[in-house]
Parts: C-alpha cells; structure tokens; sequence
C-alpha cells in the first residue's frame, strides 16, 4: 500500500516529484529519465510520487518519440491491475502509443494486462 503526501512528509515528496518533472521535461537523455521514473514505479513508497512517475513515462514518449518497451511495458502490465494506478497507466500508454516511433499496439497485446485499456 502506497503512502500518501501528509504535513510530515510534504517537504520530501514535493522535492522528488519537482525534481522528477524538471529532468522530464529538461534533460535531452530520455533513458536516464525513463529509469529514474521505472525506479521510483518499483521502489517509492509515496503514492504521489509513483502516479507521477507514471505520467513521465507517458510525457517521455510525447517530448523524445521513443521508450524502452521492453524495460517500461511488463512494469506498466502490473501497475495497470492496481485501481489508484489504473488511470495513471491508461493514459502513459495512450502517449506511448501514440508518440513512441516503432511502437505499435501489437506490442501492448503481448501483456494480458494492458488490454483492458
């Protein structure tokens, strides 16, 4: 279960997703991005930090054309069964579908998940 943003932790999560937004939507290198959004999806405790995280990935394949399907779908796959997340993912695969080059909704199919998009 995520945490969610309180008075005690407001200063940390504001820092993250702050920082979070600028190297998306600053930084040229769309892998490292990508993987400081995958990291975060994995490993943060903090549920406004992960639906961010997921809507970079989204804002990733929109600003550069490109993902690393193979590192961002199966995680995407998991999320996507999580009711808070289901949104978040639902549009980051709307973006990635529609402005990732050489990704196709045949590359969606491959995870049962996803297609209850």
């Amino acid at each position: 279960m995520y945490q969610k943003t309180t008075k005690d932790n407001e200063e940390h999560v504001t820092n993250i997703t702050n920082n979070l937004l600028d190297i998306t939507f600053n930084n040229k290198d769309w892998k490292f991005i990508q993987n400081e959004c995958l990291r975060n999806i994995e490993e943060n405790e903090y549920l406004d930090i992960v639906c961010l995280s997921i809507t970079c990935l989204g804002h990733i394949a929109r600003i550069h054309n490109c993902i690393d399907k193979e590192k961002v779908l199966p995680v995407l796959n998991e999320k996507i069964k999580d009711k808070i997340l289901f949104g978040f993912v639902s549009d980051a695969l709307d973006d990635i579908e529609q402005f990732a080059i050489k990704f196709t909704s045949d590359d969606i199919k491959k995870f049962p998940n996803l297609k209850q998009k």
